[in-house]
């Protein structure tokens, strides 16, 4: 009956060892979930930006051009 005993016992341990295991894994891919949608967002955000730095370049191109004609 001891053997039987420390067997189930040791298969316990195993079994809350890999369920811990799993509960770790869910936990970082949760985490890498939410660190892609963040970065997906500043991808985003950046290339807001990008467009709106070319808007303003072009302004300041025809303003210089604007600005030489007149001279």
């Amino acid at each position: 009956m001891k053997k039987n005993n420390k067997q189930a016992e040791v298969i316990r341990n195993t079994v809350s060892i890999n369920q811990d295991i799993a509960e770790s894994i869910r936990n970082e891919n949760e985490q890498f979930k939410s660190i892609n949608s963040m970065v997906e967002s500043n991808v985003r955000d950046i290339t807001d930006m990008t467009e709106q730095a070319n808007s303003i370049n072009e302004m300041v191109d025809q303003i210089n051009q604007l600005l030489n004609v007149e001279e």
